[in-house]
């Protein structure tokens, strides 16, 4: 999150992607979040729909409310 939001840290959303990625594999629900919002937005990543949704969808299939609630507004 320091490096998404430049907070102590020079911002660097490529290297947060990153991490993000790492953690997203690894089953953190609030990195598969970040993840699919930096793919949604083109941050740090080229823009992408289907990876965001993917990732977003992981990450509400592990009840992460946010992206549940992102999953009842794509229905």
């Amino acid at each position: 999150d320091m490096l998404y939001l430049g907070k102590g840290v020079a911002k660097d959303h490529a290297a947060a992607a990153d991490l993000y990625g790492k953690a997203a594999r690894q089953g953190s629900p609030e990195a598969q979040f970040m993840l699919g919002h930096m793919y949604h937005y083109g941050f740090g990543l080229p823009k992408d729909a289907t990876e965001a949704v993917r990732w977003y969808s992981t990450a509400a299939d592990q009840g992460y409310v946010i992206s549940e609630v992102l999953e009842f507004f794509k229905k």
